[in-house]
C-alpha cells in the first residue's frame, strides 16, 4: 500500500531506458522503465530504512536514489542500479515529516524540507568519485555507512513552520527553490564551496502575483 503516493522517475538510466521507483515498505523497488523489469541484482529491491518510507527521489541520469523514512531523522543515498549505499545523512535527532527530497541538476546536492521549517542540504559523494580516491575512498565509505551521523553541508531556515514545502535547486546549484502550500515563494543562495547557513535572496507572495494577473 502506497498511501503518500510516493514514487519517482529518471530521465535516463544504465540500461536503454529510465527508471522507475516505488516504496514497498522500507525499501525501494527499482524498475527498467522501458522493459517493464526489476533493474537490480536484488530483484529491483533495496532495503533502506526499518520504518515505512516518506519520500523517495531519483537523480536524472538515473544513478543515485535518495530515500526518507516517516521516522524523519535519517537521509540514505543508494547507488543505481546495485544498490550500494553510499551516505547515510542525519538530519536531526528529533521525529520529523520530511516534504521533499531532491537532488540538485548534476546530483552533486540533496535537499530535504521538513514540517521544522529548516531545509537541509547534503553533499553526495557518487561510487565513482569513491572509487578513484582508492583505499582511503573505501575505508570512508564503510565508516560513514556504519556512523549513520554524516551532517548536513548547508541549510537555511524558512519563515513559517509546519507548513508542507518543496524545494529545487538551480541549473548550477548556486541557489534553491523553496514553495510553500501557503502560497510562497522563496529563493535562497548556496555557497557551494563552503557551504554553511544559506541565505534569503528574494520572497514572493504568489497569491499577490495571482491577484495581479486577476485585475482588468
Amino acid at each position: 500500500l502506497n498511501a503518500l503516493g510516493l514514487c519517482a522517475m529518471s530521465q535516463a538510466g544504465a540500461g536503454a531506458g529510465p527508471y522507475f521507483v516505488l516504496p514497498m515498505e522500507g525499501s525501494v523497488v527499482l524498475y527498467d522503465a522501458l522493459n517493464v523489469a526489476s533493474a537490480t541484482p536484488r530483484g529491483g529491491v533495496i532495503k533502506a530504512h526499518n520504518n515505512p518510507l516518506s519520500g523517495i527521489a531519483i537523480n536524472n541520469a538515473g544513478t543515485v536514489i535518495a530515500t526518507t523514512s516517516r521516522k524523519g531523522t535519517i537521509v540514505r543515498v543508494f547507488s543505481v542500479p546495485d544498490g550500494t549505499q553510499l551516505h547515510s545523512f542525519r538530519r536531526g535527532r528529533r521525529s520529523a515529516v520530511i516534504h521533499s527530497p531532491q537532488f540538485s541538476p548534476d546530483a552533486t546536492f540533496l535537499c530535504v524540507t521538513s514540517e521544522t521549517g529548516t531545509c537541509h542540504i547534503f553533499r553526495i559523494v557518487q561510487e565513482s568519485e569513491r572509487k578513484s580516491t582508492g583505499f582511503l575512498g573505501t575505508i570512508t565509505a564503510a565508516l560513514g555507512r556504519m556512523a549513520e551521523n554524516d551532517r548536513h553541508f548547508a541549510y537555511f531556515n524558512v519563515r513559517n513552520q509546519g507548513v508542507r514545502t518543496s524545494c529545487a535547486f538551480s541549473e548550477d546549484n548556486s541557489r534553491v527553490f523553496v514553495a510553500s502550500m501557503d502560497g510562497f515563494l522563496y529563493t535562497y543562495r548556496l555557497d557551494t564551496f563552503n557551504g554553511g547557513e544559506c541565505q534569503l535572496e528574494s520572497e514572493y507572495s504568489l497569491h499577490q502575483l495571482t491577484d495581479d494577473d486577476a485585475d482588468p
